[in-house]
């Protein structure tokens, strides 16, 4: 995997090569990822969605259909990133960022309501998140609720006092 960050069609090669020798799950998750790295997005996303939905996964699936969502956002596909989100929240052991990043998908589609449930979820498990905190003042700002969206940014603020987004975002609801 670390080598699909670092050198793509390398590490694509040796997954090819790891699959043709029974590598597996592993070997699939890696040419996978190596399929994001060489910017082949819808391909990689429905490889990462088929072994979210393969047995014997366990507590990788989450992150599987949280990776596969990723790579679906990166293809313009907002429609299978929201069901690969989906499909991971439906899953026990959900994060924060798992709801961020299903947040994120539902602004490429402008459901605001959608957006600011998700992070409120997501704040429920990380209240002291500024940058959840901006994401949620930036949703609000969308609705139109500028009173909620600089209450955000001022908590955002209070936690990290120079965050660039949290300023970015205070100046356009000013605006």
């Amino acid at each position: 995997l670390s080598q699909a960050n670092l050198n793509p069609p390398a590490a694509f090669a040796s997954a090819t090569k790891w699959i043709s020798e029974r590598g597996g799950a592993p070997a699939e998750h890696c040419a996978a990822v190596a399929l994001v790295g060489l910017k082949r997005y819808g391909e990689g996303a429905a490889r990462l969605d088929g072994l979210g939905q393969a047995p014997g996964m366990g507590d990788l699936r989450p992150q599987l259909f949280d990776q596969a969502g990723n790579a679906w956002m990166l293809a313009g596909d907002t429609g299978n990133a929201i069901a690969s989100f989906q499909s991971a929240l439906a899953l026990p052991g959900n994060d924060a960022d798992l709801y961020a990043d299903f947040a994120r998908a539902q602004a490429m589609e402008d459901d605001w309501p959608a957006v600011e449930s998700d992070l409120n979820a997501a704040l429920a498990i990380q209240p002291k998140r500024a940058d959840l905190l901006v994401l949620r003042a930036s949703a609000r700002d969308a609705q139109n609720r500028f009173g909620d969206a600089r209450g955000d940014v001022e908590a955002a603020l209070q936690i990290a006092p120079k965050n660039p987004d949290a300023l970015v975002e205070r100046g356009s609801i000013k605006r």
